[in-house]
């Protein structure tokens, strides 16, 4: 019966402890991992890579109106940023 309380102590702790580590600060959008892969494609495809250029309309396809927004204002900030060097 001991071994059964223990177990339960530690399976509790572990999801706490789990929990913890995924709560973030109130109100902050997390990366969203989608954008940053379509932004990594999009850079490959610019080098020419013919798997990325693929790969970018097929990913572009599953990003929701809202991340294609955020994908050309990220897109459009670092052109502005490379012509102004």
């Amino acid at each position: 019966m001991n071994m059964c309380k223990i177990i339960g102590l530690v399976s509790l702790f572990t999801l706490v402890t789990l929990m913890q580590s995924n709560a973030g600060p109130a109100n902050k959008n997390n990366n969203d991992r989608l954008i940053n892969s379509y932004l990594i494609v999009e850079e490959l495809s610019r080098d020419g890579n013919l798997n990325a250029i693929s790969n970018k309309k097929t990913m572009y396809s599953f990003l929701t109106q809202d991340q294609k927004d955020k994908v050309h204002k990220i897109i459009t900030m670092k052109l502005s940023n490379k012509l102004n060097f």
